[in-house]
């Protein structure tokens, strides 16, 4: 997603990193907004499924370690087995 200048300056001044501006619009409520544009908000119900999904991938990176996937073709998933350390 591309950042206009005035992002990165309202991000800054109002002490926003624009990674949370990102997150906010991955999986942010999505609302109307003026001129057609639209606005999204993380708000306790978004922020507690975004916490749910973290949780379950941090769950899955821990039972990943040591899993190794052969690779064909840049996106043919031919393999996976436990490789040794």
């Amino acid at each position: 997603m591309k950042h206009t200048n005035h992002l990165l300056r309202r991000c800054q001044q109002r002490g926003i990193k624009i990674d949370m501006a990102e997150i906010i619009v991955e999986f942010g409520r999505e609302e109307k907004a003026p001129g057609g544009a639209q606005s999204y908000m993380l708000g306790k119900k978004e922020a507690s499924v975004v916490e749910a999904y973290l949780k379950k991938l941090l769950n899955e990176v821990e039972k990943a370690k040591g899993v190794k996937v052969i690779v064909a073709d840049s996106d043919n998933l031919i393999t996976a087995y436990h490789a040794r350390s």
